[in-house]
């Protein structure tokens, strides 16, 4: 009997500490030597924690993200780099952060007010009316092309200075009775540094926007297309 305590005593404490081995003391997680660490709350206007707002880090063409908790705390390991940063929240305007240098070991703490959008006019209408948007569509529309053939959507520029070494940002938008209903695919693409880009892009049957945006909010371009 006392061999049987003994056995399950030990058992208990091998238990106990594969448990606690990954954690550092404070219960923080262990990330991989080298690496940084960012993180920080996401609240809106009143102060309060937006949870499942998206935290996206983007290097090199490549995009990361992670996702607030319930009381709006993010977390994410990120390799050495020099990033841009978009913090998202559903019904929230976007903010973003240009060319932040991340260091090997950093612990960078981040927090975040997100405004709300209103209700009935979206921030991109919002860009377009107070903004030289209007002007700049005119003119993307004779440096962005955009085709559709049999279910794929292809995307490309001449070239153009102002998207040299540019990240935009391609987004396919559902429409449905002439109005706007959600985003079914969003790309983030940099141009070279002649500023062109090439995208195809597959989609289901349906009539969409493709709407584009370069360095970040300094301008937008819209067309309508049908995919059959």
């Amino acid at each position: 009997m006392e061999m049987r305590k003994l056995i399950f005593g030990i058992s208990i404490l091998v238990m106990v500490i594969a448990i606690l081995l990954p954690l550092q003391p404070g219960g923080e997680k262990v990330f991989a030597e080298g690496d940084a660490i960012v993180k920080g709350k996401i609240t809106n206007d009143l102060g309060e924690p937006i949870e499942n707002a998206h935290f996206s880090p983007s290097v090199s063409g490549e995009v990361l993200v992670t996702y607030t908790d319930q009381n709006g705390f993010y977390e994410i390991e990120l390799p050495e780099g020099t990033y841009w940063f978009k913090v998202y929240a559903e019904g929230y305007e976007v903010q973003y952060i240009k060319d932040y240098p991340v260091l090997s070991g950093d612990v960078i703490e981040m927090d975040f007010t997100v405004i709300p959008i209103e209700d009935s006019i979206k921030k991109e209408e919002l860009l377009i009316l107070n903004c030289k948007s209007i002007d700049r569509n005119k003119l993307l529309k004779d440096v962005i092309k955009v085709q559709v053939n049999k279910g794929v959507v292809k995307l490309s520029t001449k070239p153009y200075s102002g998207f040299s070494n540019s990240l935009l940002q391609i987004y396919f938008y559902e429409v449905e009775d002439d109005a706007t209903i959600r985003a079914v695919e969003k790309l983030f693409l940099t141009a070279d540094k002649n500023g062109k880009i090439k995208l195809k892009q597959e989609l289901p049957p349906g009539n969409y926007e493709v709407w584009v945006w370069f360095d970040w909010s300094d301008g937008i371009f819209k067309e309508k297309i049908k995919v059959d």
